[in-house]
Parts: structure tokens; sequence; C-alpha cells
């Protein structure tokens, strides 16, 4: 489908005269209309179009020229690129220009681009790296992620980036509180970034500083690992009877364990069960799902789907919280139809803490350990199969997915 750019002037007057420069995306004879953020008066626009004799005007009606001239140029290079719809070319013109030799404009492509977790991660490493640059922290999360963000203003370059670089912001990280873990996570980030560059032709194997496979040792992000936190037998029975003072704890309550008897995934997967999803096993008498981990199903550890199985417990929880049971309904009413991925990501997010700030009081009440969270149902699920001496660890491998 031909698609067309063409420069408008707006009809809305600004209180200070000028008037917004506007794009019209024209794609099988309907029109979208986009703000170039280029206000201008009207006698201006005219002289652009015009032949003014005043040299003042002359000469502001040659810049103004050459600044069009340019935004066309832009709008097609963009439409050659391959943009095909309107969203994705007002994503594309809204983008800083690339500086592929900074690091900071990796970061904030993979801020804006990944899921709104993965992004947030991202973030946070880049905070640190910003700081240790420029002394300041960068634009914040929400001003990346909605491209409201002007190019970064500090610049950091690959080639400035070595082992002694490296050693030295994990030094600050350590004595600002980070631990082992988060820095190695942050640090992974960074390499993750070196990686893109390294594809993209903008760096060599030389001039990469983290340790490989084929070349001498150099810096490697620590791998420090917190010791997973589970629930013992009798402190899952001790929350089973525990008598929640709230509509919110009860709700907490029940999800973490639903999520310890049906196999111990991850909430936004719980969240995201539809009643289709759930079918009868004649063979063994249950309902059960299939479940593909939104973690790993874009990823290399990708696998079957884990099918998870529904014992009474489960059975009574679906049936206290659902709203209908249709067969496109989703089980829980934490989604809801028509939301896109980013979307469902922020409403189980603020679902996710909510039953954490009701478990924690819970588990105040009960005597029960005050960092539980709704992770600690997957290390329990896991710790209890690892009990079973009928099981390998293949097993288990496999039923957690």
């Amino acid at each position: 489908m031909e698609t067309t750019i063409t420069f408008n002037l707006s009809w809305h007057e600004r209180q200070d005269g000028k008037r917004s420069v506007d794009l019209y995306f024209w794609q099988g004879g309907k029109k979208k209309v986009m703000a170039t953020g280029w206000k201008t008066t009207q006698q201006e626009w005219a002289d652009i179009h015009g032949r003014p004799r005043d040299n003042t005007r002359k000469a502001q009606a040659a810049k103004n020229r050459r600044k069009l001239k340019a935004m066309e140029e832009k709008a097609s290079l963009i439409i050659a690129d391959g943009a095909a719809t309107f969203p994705e070319f007002k994503r594309a013109w809204k983008e800083p220009p690339a500086d592929k030799e900074n690091v900071f404009w990796w970061y904030y492509r993979r801020i804006r681009t990944l899921g709104l977790k993965t992004a947030r991660g991202y973030y946070d490493s880049l905070r640190w790296v910003y700081h240790k640059v420029a002394g300041t922290y960068p634009p914040t999360f929400q001003d990346i992620r909605s491209l409201k963000s002007l190019p970064p203003k500090y610049r950091l370059t690959f080639t400035q980036i070595d082992a002694a670089w490296l050693k030295s912001l994990e030094s600050e990280m350590k004595a600002g509180g980070r631990s082992d873990n988060t820095i190695g996570i942050y640090r992974r980030n960074l390499r993750t970034i070196f990686n893109d560059a390294k594809d993209d032709g903008i760096i060599t194997l030389k001039q990469y500083p983290f340790s490989t496979d084929s070349g001498s040792r150099r810096y490697s992000p620590p791998s420090g690992r917190k010791k997973p936190k589970a629930l013992t037998k009798q402190q899952i029975a001790r929350l089973m009877a525990a008598k929640p003072e709230t509509p919110a704890e009860r709700w907490a309550v029940d999800m973490f364990l639903f999520a310890y008897f049906a196999g111990g995934q991850d909430f936004g997967d719980y969240f995201r069960l539809k009643w289709k999803d759930r079918r009868y096993d004649n063979r063994i008498r249950r309902y059960k799902a299939a479940i593909d981990r939104a973690k790993t199903k874009a990823t290399k550890r990708a696998g079957a789907p884990v099918v998870i199985i529904f014992n009474a417990f489960c059975e009574s929880v679906m049936e206290r919280y659902s709203l209908s049971a249709r067969p496109d309904d989703y089980i829980f009413p934490i989604l809801k139809p028509g939301m896109n991925s980013e979307e469902q990501a922020k409403k189980i997010q603020n679902a996710i803490s909510t039953v954490n700030r009701a478990l924690k009081r819970v588990a105040r009440r009960e005597g029960l350990p005050a960092g539980i969270s709704t992770r600690w149902a997957r290390h329990s699920h896991a710790s209890q199969l690892a009990t079973n001496p009928e099981l390998t660890i293949y097993d288990i491998q496999e039923q957690l997915g």
C-alpha cells in the first residue's frame, strides 16, 4: 500500500501567534496527523513557499526550507527502511538520532523496545553506568520508555570501557550496598549491550572487555547467587490454617497456595490462564492446563509447555475468584480482553505487589519468615519435588519448566 508524507501548518494558533507544523501520513486514502514539534508563524510558513524581498525574512525562509527538507528526507528514509504502518512510522520518527558508538544510546534502545519488566532491569543498570560518567542520573524510566527523552546528554563510548573501568564500577556498586548477585545482573546487562554493538560491527573482539571462551580472561561479572527461599511442609500447613483478616489477605494466601500446588510457575502465567486452557484428563481424573512460560518462551531455553494439574484446593480457588467461566475469559480477574502486552505486564506487576504486601502481614501474625513473597511458592514447590525419591533432577527441571 503506497504511503505519502506531507507537511502542513496547523489551523490552531497558539497564544504566541505560532502554529504547529504537522506531518500528514497518507495511506489507502486515509490520513493520520502527527505534530513534528516545530512551531512557526503563518507568515514564515508562507515565506518558505514564496519569495520574500525583505532580507531578514529571506534569511529565515532559507533556514526554514533547509529544516523542512531535512524533515522530508527523514520521512523518506523511515518509509524506505520498512515502516509500513503509522505506529511504526511514529515510533521511528521520535527515535533519537542513532549514535551507535555511545553506550547510552544502546541502553535507551533496549529500554524502549523490551518488555516492561526486562526494560526496568536495564534501566537500573543504566543508572549506575550513567552516574559513574555524569555524576548525575539519566532521565526517568517513563520518559525514556515513552520516547519523550532527548538523545543521551552524555556520551560513553565503547572504547572508554575496559576491565579496569568495570572493576572500578563494581567497587562503587559494592560501596553503594549492592550484593554480588545484583552486580552480576547489572554487569551482564552491560555485557549484552556490548554484544549488540559487536554484532553490529561497532566494536571488535579485541575491544571486548569481558572474558570469553576464545580469549584471555578479562573482566567477569560476579556470579554470587542468593539461596532460594522456601517454606517447609510445616510452614505450608501453618499458612493453610491461617485466618486472614481482610479480603486482600485471603486472596494473597489463596494465590500463594494455588501456585504452590499448581506446579510452582510464575504468577503472571497463572493470571494469563483462560478457562479454555483448563481441560479434563480422563486418565488422571483431574483438570489440567499447559502453560508456555512467559519468562522463557522467547529465549533459547524455551521448551515444551509445562503441564500443571489442578487439585481440589486449586479448583476451589479458581471457583472462588472467577467472575465468569466462558472459554475466552481469564480465570482470575486481573487481565481484561484487548490489553496489550505492556498493559498486561503493569496489571500483573501491581497484582503481585498487592499479594506480597498482604503475605507479609499474614506472615508476621503466623510466625512465618518475614521475607515471604510470591517467588517463594515456586521455591517451596521445587523443594517438595526434591524430597520425592522417584523423581530425578531432570524430572524436576521439566516440571518447573
